[in-house]
């Protein structure tokens, strides 16, 4: 039982820190020079089940990103 928990913590600190890298990466420019998003969730679709939204089905949630459309403009005060 040891080993799996040991196998588990190994792989979740792994995966955790190639997570980390790719944040860590500079957006890649397209030819308009704004950055592209890639973060998209597809989930099943099952037509013959009731849709129940609650606070525990967090599948695909993702973290979400700076908007570059909107900026705050701040407020300088002297």
């Amino acid at each position: 039982m040891r080993e799996l928990i040991r196998a588990a913590s190994i792989r979740s600190s792994r995966d955790k820190a190639r997570l980390d890298l790719h944040r860590r990466q500079p957006a890649r420019t397209g030819a308009n020079r704004m950055p592209r998003s890639h973060s998209v969730v597809i989930g099943r679709i099952d037509e013959d089940k009731p849709c129940e939204f609650g606070d525990g089905d967090e599948q695909g949630v993702l973290p979400r990103t700076r908007s570059y459309a909107v900026t705050k403009k701040k407020t300088v005060f002297f």
